[in-house]
């Protein structure tokens, strides 16, 4: 029987904390930290071997779980808001960011605690879901939910989940600032050079976390660029299309005018040549525009996803912290030497998934970051012939005031080369504000890179230094 009066009520999930899992490929647990096991209200063996959908909650819509599932099983990185169960029917909400292992033997996931107004939306949608799959069944309720976010303007299941794990990243900053400045001792001498190295460690892990999300979160403006440069692009190849036509047709009409139209001609030449070139620079940037919409969801979910494995190590380090300096003296479980040999192990499989994600990221961004350089400057280039072609456009005017039969000839294309000037502008210059900011951020976020694979490279040293601290460790039975 459903006890109504504990399902109504939440399990403790603290704003500032992360809980982190390791399944196998077919969902099996294989790891949790402690977070993980107190919030679900499970042992650590009633966990492991245990399926993930232990913790499922029936209020979860099982369409859901499908996109979830479908995006995990193509190694692709996927993120959800879920509501769980624990073990005594309590519920609690995360935000999983979810992606395959660095053995690829499994998958990872990192949960934080949703804080952000996008989750009420989550909240209410999962409901109407919930309500469409028994009417209808799961497909109709993956249509539902693509439906709902169409409304709100995200053209994809993706485009939302990036935008929800920025809003949710961006909101638990505010709450997560304090948490990280405990401090940490320990009387034990043996204890105490092991919590040094550990609190050295978690502050290069914190700097690193913060240096980090200072320059990945400003992307949250540029989340909707896509579009942008789609739409931007779309508006300047209609106009350009429409340029070769007012060239040709320009220098025809010059020479109809015969010697009257000499001048003219040289005007006509000299704006044919320049349309040519603006649309021969156009056709570049348009094609660089089009990869640059293609690769900005990808790396944007890739640079948040790095953004909570950074996160999480900080926090596993404090949760190490808090093991070592809280032990009491003979109260039964494990030898010390196990726990630290144990903590050892998992803040090296941490860093290592770390390693084996940011590289490629960071490979990634450093191309992305050469392709906006390079679509700046054709921006920049085309935004010059732009102006050429004004000052072409006025001198034939000028010409073209000479006589009332030049005026007649020429008005017509006068005025098609300002609608062209003016119909250019407008997109030209939002597509340059939006690269100008994604080029600060991004040199931003590939200097944060650099700080990160310094930082990496300093706690391999130090994990090594807490082995060898560990392999003098006495072989005491000191419970933690």
């Amino acid at each position: 029987m459903i006890n109504v009066n504990i399902e109504n009520q939440e399990a403790e999930f603290l704003a500032h904390e992360l809980f982190i899992s390791k399944t196998d490929s077919r969902g099996i647990i294989e790891y949790g930290n402690p977070i993980f096991v107190r919030v679900s209200g499970y042992s650590e063996d009633q966990l492991i071997g245990a399926p993930h959908k232990i913790i499922r909650h029936r209020d979860m819509p099982k369409s859901v779980f499908k996109l979830f599932w479908g995006k995990l099983q193509a190694n692709d990185a996927i993120i959800a808001y879920v509501k769980n169960r624990s073990i005594d029917g309590k519920y609690y909400w995360v935000l999983a960011t979810a992606y395959p292992s660095a053995n690829k033997d499994g998958y990872v996931s990192i949960r934080i605690k949703p804080l952000s107004k996008n989750f009420e939306f989550a909240q209410s949608l999962y409901k109407q879901v919930l309500q469409v799959e028994q009417e209808k069944g799961m497909e109709e309720g993956i249509k539902f939910i693509l439906g709902e976010l169409k409304k709100l303007g995200f053209n994809s299941y993706e485009e939302f989940m990036i935008y929800s794990l920025y809003e949710e990243l961006g909101a638990r900053q505010k709450v997560v600032r304090t948490s990280y400045s405990k401090q940490y001792t320990s009387k034990d001498q043996q204890v105490a050079a092991l919590v040094n190295t550990f609190t050295e460690m978690k502050t290069l892990s914190v700097n690193s976390i913060h240096r980090f999300s200072q320059a990945v979160l400003p992307l949250k403006e540029y989340l909707k660029s896509k579009e942008e440069f789609e739409v931007g692009a779309s508006q300047i190849a209609q106009v350009c299309e429409r340029l070769e036509f007012l060239s040709v047709n320009m220098s025809i009409s010059a020479h109809k005018l015969g010697k009257l139209g000499g001048t003219l001609s040289v005007v006509a030449n000299s704006f044919q040549a320049t349309a040519q070139k603006i649309v021969k620079d156009f056709e570049d940037f348009q094609k660089k525009s089009v990869q640059i919409a293609d690769r900005i969801q990808g790396i944007f979910l890739n640079l948040g996803c790095a953004t909570v494995q950074n996160e999480m190590l900080g926090f596993s380090l404090g949760e190490i912290l808090e093991k070592l300096t809280s032990r009491v003296d003979g109260s039964g479980g494990k030898p010390m030497s196990l726990e630290i040999e144990h903590s050892i192990k998992q803040t090296e499989e941490l860093i290592k998934n770390i390693e084996h994600y940011f590289k490629p990221v960071f490979k990634e961004a450093e191309s992305f970051y050469s392709l906006i350089n390079s679509n700046h400057r054709n921006l920049v280039q085309l935004g010059d012939l732009v102006t050429q072609l004004d000052l072409i456009k006025t001198g034939g005017k000028l010409e073209g005031s000479r006589s009332n039969e030049i005026v007649q000839s020429f008005e017509p294309f006068i005025l098609e080369m300002n609608e062209f000037i003016e119909g250019v502008q407008t997109p030209v210059q939002k597509i340059m504000y939006l690269i100008k900011g994604l080029e600060t951020a991004f040199a931003d976020i590939l200097a944060a890179g650099v700080h990160t694979e310094h930082v990496s490279q300093e706690l391999v040293f130090l994990i090594n230094d807490l082995k060898q601290t560990l392999a003098k460790f006495d072989q005491v039975e000191v419970a933690i």
